[in-house]
């Protein structure tokens, strides 16, 4: 039998791939991933966007390179985020593997999109992390491993742009989280479930709300609200 995880034949040995170490059931002469159910637990970070600022940002109008800039709004923080940039605009001081993280944004444009990041770390001169990435136009959302240094940045998707009805559209306020527990990584929508992975490559890190421009023009977003908890036992 094939893991579905590494595609490497695989026996069982203890309910895990003996190669990966990827939770593993036999169904019926077929392998299929064992997923933790991740529940949240305590609160460790929240943040009322509608009536405070992240640590670092002040109520004042901030114009950075490329024409991102940060102003109050009653909704929450409005950000104006430069041509071809994606930028974690609020981000915790709370380093772990095992964690729930939360936000909530509106979109105004096609294209752009909204992404909440968990284990967030530098390596050397890199930065590696995972985000569940949220499209409102499309209602879709994706799972990648995103990497950075100073001459390159790309993304491995590890489930591709997919539908779901619990993704509201252009214009409304999406409630979006990342769940990560060991080598499982869930991303929910406005209390749905939507895409959930094991992948055990990324260890431990910080947490951070991105909203990503990938077009030629400043595009608008508003954040909403921030959270991370840990993750129930």
């Amino acid at each position: 039998m094939m893991c579905p995880v590494c595609r490497v034949p695989a026996a069982l040995r203890g309910g895990y791939c003996e190669y990966c170490q990827a939770p593993l059931r036999d169904e019926g002469g077929r392998l299929e991933v064992q997923y933790p159910a991740i529940q949240p637990g305590p609160v460790l970070v929240s943040l009322d966007l509608r009536s405070e600022c992240p640590p670092g940002w002040s109520t004042r109008v901030k114009n950075m390179d490329g024409g991102t800039s940060f102003m109050p709004d009653p909704r929450g923080i409005a950000v104006k985020v430069a041509p071809r940039t994606s930028l974690p605009f609020v981000q915790d001081g709370v380093r772990a593997r095992d964690l729930v993280c939360r936000s909530a944004a509106i979109t105004f444009a096609p294209v752009a999109y909204v992404a909440i990041a968990a284990r967030r770390e530098a390596v050397g001169a890199a930065e590696t992390q995972y985000t569940f990435d949220i499209d409102p136009s499309k209602r879709a959302a994706r799972l990648i491993r995103r990497y950075a240094t100073s001459k390159v940045a790309g993304v491995n998707e590890l489930i591709p742009w997919t539908e779901h009805a619990a993704i509201l559209g252009i214009g409304e306020l999406n409630h979006f989280e990342i769940r990560v527990q060991g080598p499982a990584i869930e991303g929910w929508v406005n209390g749905q479930p939507c895409l959930r992975i094991y992948d055990p490559v990324y260890g431990i890190g910080y947490t951070a709300v991105m909203c990503c421009n990938p077009t030629d023009a400043p595009q608008s977003f508003v954040v909403c609200g921030f959270e991370v908890r840990t993750v129930a036992a």
